[in-house]
């Protein structure tokens, strides 16, 4: 949740902006080449997939990125013509070469044989597409005469990263309340990190969220009438502006790393329970919650299990309608608890 008053501005590269990237790989006699290429390509098509982000507050869905275009030029350095060629490539020029969509298909087509790397990453996506019912209002201090507007990329509105974070985090510390014998911050924050530099240090959030623009919504400007905080009454003059956005879907994804599996506790079942509160408009997010805005509303939602242990399945939930595997990882929640 936000703190009264406590405002900070960051410079930010706008959504948009591109840029190009150049990697180089040297492979030296006697090493494995397609399994260096594997490695090279696994995390170049980390790039195109959106998978790597870049800079600060990433687990809060900004630093996200899209790679395209990929060419790849090999130079044999165990021959004459090779250092000929690698000595007039011109690095900031048009590399000569045909596009890809991945950087894997452009080194093959270069002549490498790149290997295939297992994906031994433990983690939970949960994916849902949500209609949003009546205004959301997800922004700070407006421009021009506006008080107050929702956050714009472009001309679009957002679905603000930091926003869905804070509100799943408030959510979670009330459920974790209900846990027996248990310290409902210490559930918290194996989830989302801790919020000060305790006894135990600092770590990242292991839970990630995107930011998405809400598609069809609308800035709408209202002007409403501010209230006397101890009477409840209307004061007289005191209107004041502002911009929510109106209507739209948008595609929300929360992705959790590294679950724990310590003592037999998942916290699968901790997501899952905020995903329901939020497709079911249980869980308003942004500001001004109380008069009914930011409510989302979905139908179904897609929960992938990946990794080590995991069941690597991918399940489909619809609102209403039982399923045992949902219930076997919210009974493991409440079951053990979680950590103490």
């Amino acid at each position: 949740t936000a703190a009264e008053s406590l405002l900070f501005d960051a410079e930010l590269v706008p959504a948009g902006a591109s840029w190009d990237i150049r990697v180089g790989l040297d492979v030296k006699a006697g090493d494995d080449e397609p399994m260096l290429l594997a490695c090279l390509a696994a995390a170049l098509d980390g790039l195109t997939d959106g998978e790597i982000r870049f800079g600060a507050r990433r687990t809060r869905g900004l630093g996200q990125v899209r790679a395209a275009n990929w060419r790849a030029v090999r130079f044999d350095l165990q021959r004459p013509s090779g250092w000929q060629a690698f000595l007039a490539f011109d690095p900031s020029g048009e590399v000569d070469a045909s596009a890809h969509d991945t950087a894997r298909a452009s080194l093959e087509a270069a002549g490498g044989t790149p290997g295939v790397l297992p994906d031994k990453r433990r983690r939970i996506v949960v994916a849902f597409q949500a209609s949003v019912e009546g205004e959301i209002l997800m922004g700070g201090t407006g421009q021009g005469l506006t008080d107050r507007e929702h956050h714009l990329s472009g001309d679009s509105p957002l679905l603000v990263g930091s926003g869905l974070a804070g509100a799943m985090r408030q959510r979670a510390l009330q459920i974790a309340s209900l846990l027996p014998g248990r310290k409902p911050a210490a559930v918290v924050d194996a989830l989302f990190g801790p919020r000060t530099d305790g006894d135990q240090g600092l770590w990242q959030s292991r839970l990630r969220v995107s930011e998405s623009k809400i598609e069809g919504g609308k800035a709408t400007p209202r002007t409403r009438n501010r209230l006397d905080r101890l009477t409840q009454g209307v004061i007289d003059g005191g209107l004041f502006d502002e911009t929510p956005s109106v209507g739209g879907a948008v595609d929300v994804a929360v992705e959790l790393r590294c679950p724990a599996d310590a003592k037999g506790w998942s916290d699968r079942g901790l997501i899952l329970l905020l995903a329901k509160d939020l497709i079911t408009g249980d869980l308003p997010l942004g500001g001004t919650t109380g008069i009914g805005r930011g409510r989302l509303r979905a139908t179904e939602l897609t929960i992938v299990d990946q990794g080590p242990g995991a069941t690597n399945t991918e399940v489909t939930l619809t609102v209403d309608t039982p399923n045992e595997t949902a219930d076997a990882m919210i009974g493991e929640f409440w079951g053990a608890g979680g950590p103490a």
